[in-house]
């Protein structure tokens, strides 16, 4: 529960960061930048940000070898250049209401390719949010046919990206927030060092040949040092806190449920868009009308009824989760050399109930969310950083700690050799 808590309070913050940023992109998008070289800037800087910021860490290569990382990196530059295209039409509360359909593209995918059945539970709110969808389409007066290709679009590169965020498990070991910094940085500019030069080498063969396709940059791009600067304030301040409230907050309540709560982020752009009107950050002036008001509501409430669902529901849906508890209490099992009283008093569970879930061979076993919460807060704090002999911290343990030390501070670290302690671990 304290977890959730805690993703819910990544993602609130979120929420009032996205807003900012989306006048921010109202503002760019009205300089007439390469939307695609801007986004791949912004994440150069970003990730170089994150990696001065976190150091070195051993999980930045086997983040760099997984699928999802390229997967995250293509498809966040694909959703923020098509959003900013949106901002050429449509205002950026409408742009941002019209993303929104990436929460009914999250449920489906979530329930067909990962066995959550949020959609099921939340079923009651997916109408309103399709009512508000549909409200706010039909207040658009101009390129209607390529304003609602350009959601489809969002929705699904939205969605893949949030799942691709989900579905890295490089990014559960990160044990500090630095590292959590070092490994998204690492992520960020990988993908975006390879965008910037298949830009770059673009742009020298369209200027070579005389001809640029419209989604590649020009060479003159590449000298607009306008471009270069609102990039890199995008990139060092907002890439920066907004992919790792997004990492973070995502790993502990899903990515459908994220989506569900940044629903909130169309209220607030809309107040922040009006109150940047009057100061020219904006093309348009934002009237409060009633449909607008209406479709933000409608929006909202459906979200809220898909997270309250979701969580209302005490028993874990997800077999995936499931397996993962179980396996958490096996490895307690063995880790108490199969005392099994000892290991339920261990993880603050009955006897009863371990033995149920060591003999689920199916994951069919009912296990309510905050039970598995608990089991998982005493494996770690238990069992994950203790040695099975002696009940002291292991090593993992001890050099978390140690690395986590203040270094600013004198400390004293004593080597102690056990003589003859080899038949000890060679007997028990």
């Amino acid at each position: 529960m304290v977890s959730t808590l805690k993703g819910f309070t990544l993602a609130i913050l979120a929420v009032l960061l996205y807003s900012l940023f989306n006048i921010y992109f109202k503002a760019v998008a009205g300089f007439d930048f390469h939307l695609f070289l801007f986004m791949a800037t912004a994440m150069l800087f970003g990730g170089a940000t994150m990696i001065l910021t976190g150091g070195k860490t051993p999980l930045a290569l086997p983040a760099m070898k997984s699928i999802y990382t390229w997967v995250y990196g293509i498809t966040f530059i694909l959703e923020c250049a098509i959003f900013l295209y949106m901002l050429r039409y449509i205002t950026a509360t409408d742009a941002v209401l019209l993303a929104h359909g990436s929460i009914l593209v999250t449920l489906i995918g979530a329930y067909f390719f990962l066995g959550r059945n949020t959609l099921g539970k939340g079923i009651i709110g997916v109408p309103f949010i399709i009512a508000g969808l549909a409200i706010v389409i039909m207040g658009i007066d101009e390129n209607l046919g390529y304003v609602i290709f350009l959601a489809i679009a969002l929705s699904i590169s939205k969605s893949i990206y949030y799942f691709s965020i989900e579905l890295n498990d490089v990014g559960y070991e990160a044990q500090t927030y630095l590292q959590d910094f070092s490994v998204i940085g690492y992520i960020l500019s990988a993908t975006a060092f390879i965008f910037f030069m298949l830009f770059l080498i673009g742009a020298t063969i369209g200027n070579i040949v005389g001809y640029t396709p419209d989604f590649v940059p020009t060479l003159q791009d590449f000298y607009n040092w306008k471009l270069f600067i609102f990039a890199a304030f995008y990139g060092c301040f907002g890439v920066t806190a907004l992919r790792y409230l997004e990492f973070k907050s995502i790993q502990k309540v899903k990515s459908e449920i994220f989506m569900c709560i940044i629903a909130l982020t169309p209220f607030v752009t809309m107040l922040f868009e009006f109150a940047a009107a009057p100061l020219g950050l904006t093309k348009y002036n934002v009237n409060l009308t009633f449909p607008l008001i209406v479709a933000n509501v409608l929006i909202i409430i459906g979200s809220i009824i898909i997270v309250v669902r979701r969580y209302t529901d005490e028993n874990i849906q997800d077999k995936n989760d499931i397996e993962k508890i179980r396996n958490i209490v096996i490895n307690t099992t063995i880790f108490c050399r199969d005392d099994d009283i000892r290991s339920a008093e261990s993880l603050g569970i009955s006897l009863k109930l371990l033995q149920d879930i060591v003999n689920d061979k199916e994951n069919k076993l009912p296990i309510k969310i905050t039970t598995a919460q608990i089991i998982k807060d005493n494996y770690f704090k238990k069992i994950s950083s203790c040695d099975s002999l002696t009940g002291l911290s292991n090593r993992t343990h001890f050099l978390t700690q140690l690395k986590s030390i203040n270094t600013d501070k004198n400390i004293s670290l004593f080597f102690i050799d056990l003589n003859k302690f080899k038949p000890i671990n060679d007997t028990y």
